[in-house]
């Protein structure tokens, strides 16, 4: 990136999701103050002779950033909590990392990618493109929308662009043959990633859908998923199901029979999405381990 042309900054502070929500939009006084920050980025790097690419990747780049929102907070007349750092570590090194430095774990416990040239955009699943196209990351700049959202973007975004150490690959709502990601895409990534940084660094969710009919037969998927791949967890939503009914943690003709299947299998970890308004997160969490199921040390 040549000098002047202006880019993200280290630190985001801007109308930000997680992609389930529409975010808030970003404020006047906030946008000033990223245009600010960015053009501080500009100086600063010049005057330490610093190309900008690279003085945005340093902790004086971070320091920056950080120094200039609490000025403008502060201009706002904001009181309260602020970032504390020095300020000669909007130049110097040493002094930005005393403040920002650090070697913290990092487990990211839900991450999604998807296979833009599986099935599922020429099935039952192909719906999932729009869902897709709502998200900030389908503007990546990528001709194909969904490509943003590829093995090579999550990579990117997940291993190389931020500090992860750990995360576990999850899956959307879905039957397995309308699912945007497929089982056996999941395990090409996790093993490219081993290939990159040392073992082990990421783990596989596997869907149980206990709803499903008996078509879909979900205690042979469960069982066909741990003779295939390593699976760590298994991913429910109680809230969801093939036909648009949820199911309830207790229920002794659907999610015990999942249950004992996990017991059984060697993995008997659970990661449940909940929301609050559906009755069938009323109990039991996917997060707390049903009393008759043996529980290991599994990342969820």
């Amino acid at each position: 990136m040549p000098n002047g042309i202006r880019g993200p900054l280290p630190v985001k502070v801007d109308a930000t999701s997680n992609g389930e929500f529409r975010p808030v939009p970003l404020t006047e006084q906030l946008a000033r103050a990223n245009n600010e920050a960015e053009l501080r980025i500009s100086e600063h790097a010049k005057r330490v002779g610093l190309g900008r690419r690279a003085f945005l990747q340093s902790l004086c780049g971070a320091a920056t950033t950080l120094l200039t929102l609490n000025e403008a907070f502060a201009a706002l007349g904001n009181t309260g909590g602020l970032f504390h750092l020095p300020t000669e570590g909007a130049f110097e090194p040493a002094a930005a990392a005393e403040a920002l430095a650090g070697d913290e774990f990092i487990f990211d416990v839900q991450t999604h990618m998807v296979d833009p040239a599986g099935p599922w955009r020429s099935n039952a699943g192909r719906y999932w493109e729009q869902i897709l196209a709502n998200f900030p990351q389908s503007s990546c700049g990528d001709e194909d929308p969904v490509d943003c959202f590829s093995s090579e973007q999550f990579i990117k975004h997940v291993f190389m662009d931020s500090d992860t150490d750990l995360a576990v690959l999850s899956f959307v709502p879905e039957l397995p043959e309308s699912n945007p990601l497929s089982l056996e895409e999941a395990n090409r990534v996790r093993v490219l990633v081993d290939r990159m940084q040392g073992a082990n660094r990421l783990f596989l969710h596997a869907m149980v859908v206990p709803n499903a009919g008996p078509e879909v037969a979900p205690l042979r998927l469960m069982k066909d998923a741990v003779d295939r791949y390593p699976i760590a967890a298994w991913k429910c939503y109680t809230q969801w199901g093939p036909k648009g009914r949820g199911f309830e943690l207790d229920s002794p003709d659907k999610a015990y029979r999942s249950s004992n299947e996990r017991a059984s299998s060697g993995c008997a970890i659970f990661a449940s999405i909940r929301v609050c308004f559906f009755r069938a997160s009323r109990k039991n969490s996917g997060d707390a381990p049903m009393s008759d199921v043996p529980q290991r040390d599994t990342p969820t």
